[in-house]
């Protein structure tokens, strides 16, 4: 059994790995779509649904192959079967959201990882998901939200979470408070030289633009206040 679940998350790996080396490639209908930031693209991966309805997942690995030989459109069907089979799983429903998301199709997407959110709030790379599809159809104060609402609500220690947080601030140009979750991240990991670089840009740009910003590193969590 173990070498069985093995070789299905081996075929998993390989699948995702093709799949997304094209991704950015194909457009959804009206809307130029911007790279995604490689740290980022894992998050649309298509996973294993485990030990569940074994016609559902023949479904998700035939979604996969499919998704994996270019054939989106046919991965889509598949794994929109999936999902009437499995009305609770959020991982149907993720794995759904990504082939709309290699198709172009930024708002099914987003769509279908909002159901997943719905099923499973606390998953960090189901929120991380919505999070980036929001931010990338210009819903940018939500982005900041969830993300926030994240470290608030579930869990306040998920440097993931936090290191996507600042970093949208960062593209904004909220000095201050993507300078406040940087120095948050670099407390945790001292020896990270590139958050130290993109901490010292915040300060540099923060001092540039008249902001004064003061990182108070004993305040709990500073950049979850401040918009």
């Amino acid at each position: 059994m173990q070498s069985l679940v093995a070789g299905l998350h081996e075929f998993f790996e390989r699948a995702n790995q093709l799949a997304m080396s094209s991704c950015g490639s194909c457009y959804g209908p009206g809307r130029d779509r911007q790279p995604v930031d490689s740290s980022l693209l894992s998050l649309f991966d298509v996973s294993p649904l485990g030990d569940v309805d074994p016609e559902a997942v023949r479904g998700t690995q035939n979604g996969a192959r499919s998704l994996h030989e270019g054939r989106v459109d046919e991965a889509i069907r598949e794994f929109h079967g999936v999902c009437n089979r499995l009305l609770r799983s959020a991982v149907a429903r993720t794995n759904l959201g990504s082939a709309y998301f290699e198709r172009g199709d930024e708002d099914a997407a987003l769509h279908w990882f909002k159901e997943a959110h719905r099923l499973d709030p606390r998953s960090c790379r189901i929120l991380r998901a919505v999070a980036v599809l929001e931010q990338r159809s210009g819903n940018h104060q939500e982005a900041v939200w969830l993300l926030r609402n994240y470290l608030n609500e579930v869990d306040e220690f998920n440097m993931q979470v936090l290191h996507q947080l600042a970093m949208l601030y960062r593209d904004r140009q909220q000095w201050t408070q993507a300078g406040t979750c940087f120095r948050r991240l670099l407390k945790a990991d001292p020896t990270n030289r590139e958050i130290a670089k993109e901490l010292q840009v915040c300060l540099d740009r923060s001092s540039a633009y008249g902001d004064g910003l003061e990182l108070r590193c004993d305040e709990r969590w500073p950049c979850l206040h401040l918009m």
